[in-house]
């Protein structure tokens, strides 16, 4: 099916409208920013043009605020050992995201659900043979081989949430890390993200979905977004609100994984088979974090606070120590 002005501008119609229902209806889309997507045939999708006027990225922009400009200090809650052994090396392990389980068991894959695309949830060869129905119950999706490629190290701007001090820093024995971004590299900014995580009550982007509804039943295609998934690091359920989340993310799986794997080692821990990288916080070509300050709990002992205050004189000696009250 070959589309003619006439399907571009009901395209636009479909967008706009569903669009216009939303919470977000300061945003509409033009002819323009509708790719002709030859090429994208075979795979039965719609392109939407992936530049800043996008309105697809403007909302993503809007919800999901880019923080490496931010002179905010974020939140990373440690046990003791493990905040010892950060600042001692200067370096901290940014972990997959399928290590994220235990927080949201659906992570990156939620979004998808809002999107409509079902597809990528779906077993790679879930149906083997269709004429027999035989069927390969444990095929891993897209998603999940996307998720393996995923690393994300989370933060907070929540200090004083008592859930943080017992479930993350071993119920206020362990140490609070306040990191304050020192700069960034701006060639690099594709490379990776800083971002507020967007907490949503599984409703805000349905819109997506009344957008793939009538494309597939007008065109027989879903919609396909550039960039758009992107948002799928930046997206989680609204009862974890109260994180109040702000995520270092980078992706081995897109066009910039060479680049990546360049700065970065993969590496496993084979225990627990979770992944991770080590991400300097003295030197690398993307974002220097810094340590500014370190806020040890209540019950950790003075030895301990003092032992790590000779430590943080030798690496961060412009960062603070003090125990919280």
């Amino acid at each position: 099916m070959i589309l003619n002005n006439s399907d571009f501008k009901k395209i636009k119609g479909i967008v706009n409208k569903a669009i216009r229902d939303s919470e977000f209806n300061n945003h509409t889309i033009t002819l323009r920013e509708i790719d002709k997507f030859d090429g994208l045939r075979k795979y039965n999708l719609i392109e939407l043009k992936n530049n800043f006027k996008n309105p697809f990225n403007k909302i993503f922009n809007s919800v999901s605020k880019n923080q490496l400009k931010s002179k905010d200090k974020f939140f990373h809650f440690k046990s003791y050992e493990f905040a010892t052994e950060i600042i001692n090396k200067k370096s901290i392990q940014v972990s997959n995201i399928l290590s994220n389980d235990e927080n949201d068991f659906s992570e990156y894959s939620e979004f998808y659900k809002r999107l409509g695309l079902f597809t990528k949830l779906v077993p790679k060869n879930y149906c083997i043979n269709r004429k027999e129905s035989q069927y390969e119950k444990l095929g891993i999706s897209k998603i999940e081989e996307e998720r393996k490629n995923i690393f994300i190290l989370c933060f907070t701007k929540k200090l004083n949430n008592k859930r943080f001090w017992n479930e993350y820093a071993s119920n206020d024995h362990g140490v609070c890390i306040a990191f304050k971004i020192k700069e960034f590299n701006k060639d690099m900014e594709s490379f990776f993200d800083f971002r507020d995580v967007c907490y949503d009550n599984g409703y805000r982007f349905d819109f997506i979905n009344q957008i793939n509804y009538f494309f597939i039943k007008s065109f027989n295609r879903n919609i396909f977004i550039a960039g758009i998934t992107k948002f799928s690091k930046f997206y989680k359920r609204n009862k974890y609100k109260w994180e109040n989340e702000t995520r270092l993310s980078f992706d081995f799986n897109g066009p910039y994984k060479n680049t990546l794997l360049k700065e970065f080692k993969i590496q496993e821990d084979i225990e627990s088979e979770r992944k991770y990288i080590n991400f300097s916080l003295d030197t690398n070509s993307f974002l220097t974090l810094t340590v500014d300050e370190v806020i040890c709990g209540r019950n950790l002992s003075d030895f301990k606070v003092n032992k790590l205050k000779d430590i943080l004189q030798i690496n961060f000696p412009d960062a603070t120590i003090r125990k919280r009250e």
